[in-house]
């Protein structure tokens, strides 16, 4: 499929996973660091922490919405909900 990722972005998405999980939503946390895997060494990639200030930032606020084949609209409208009430 096309859609492997779906993003948003939120000031606190530490709260929004937590909840999440509450009410068995698996929303991702992939890309929540400007590089990638979040754990490598930025020394050995160059990468300076603050040279890409805007990448930061949104890759700390980065949610990854669960999708998946076969979800059924009522499942998608109750992530929905469960978002936009944030």
């Amino acid at each position: 499929g096309i859609y492997l990722r779906f993003a948003i972005t939120h000031k606190d998405p530490k709260r929004i996973f937590e909840e999440a999980r509450k009410r068995k939503f698996w929303f991702g946390d992939w890309y929540s660091s400007p590089v990638y895997p979040p754990k490598v060494n930025l020394d050995k990639m160059r990468y300076e922490l603050g040279s890409c200030p805007v990448a930061e930032t949104v890759a700390a606020q980065t949610i990854n919405l669960p999708n998946y084949q076969g979800m059924s609209v009522e499942n998608a409208r109750k992530i929905v909900d469960f978002i936009n009430s944030y």
